[in-house]
Formats: structure tokens, sequence, C-alpha cells
């Protein structure tokens, strides 16, 4: 609800093919600030079959309890660089 008093930093993940949360492979930059779209680049080579991003979120302390933390992703841009 307002993410400028709840949230520390936000950032995506990747897992891969595995369907399970791993905070492993952190995709793009940690976000800090959180005003208008956020756009998170990073490059490397997807794995055959469905991959899976998640956007995690680090609440502060005192995040107010009633607050509703939600993400959409508006685009995803793909290049193949196999050549």
């Amino acid at each position: 609800t307002n993410a400028t008093n709840d949230i520390v930093n936000a950032r995506i993940f990747y897992t891969g093919t595995s369907s399970t949360f791993a905070a492993t492979t952190q995709f793009g930059q940690t976000f800090t600030s959180f005003a208008g779209n956020l756009t998170a680049t990073d490059n490397f080579a997807l794995l055959p079959g469905t991959n899976y991003f998640w956007v995690a979120y680090d609440l502060k302390l005192n995040a107010t309890i009633s607050s509703v933390l939600d993400a959409t992703i508006v685009s995803f841009d793909l290049t193949d660089n196999s050549g």
C-alpha cells in the first residue's frame, strides 16, 4: 500500500526450471526506490522449458500490518544471442 514506508528493497530471483523459490540467483539489481516503473536488466542463458522468476521484498521491521504488496511484470524482452 505504501512501498516507501514498508519496503527496504525489492529483488528479482531466477530459479531456472525449478518452480520452488530460492534466493540463489538474483536477476538484475536490487531496487531501493519505488517511484514509477522499475526495470531490471541482466544477461544469462535460459534453460529449455518453463523458466521461473520471482519478486521478493525485504520489509521494514515497522511495516504496516494491513499494507498490501503486489508486483506485475508488464513486459519481458528476450534476445536470442545463440547466433
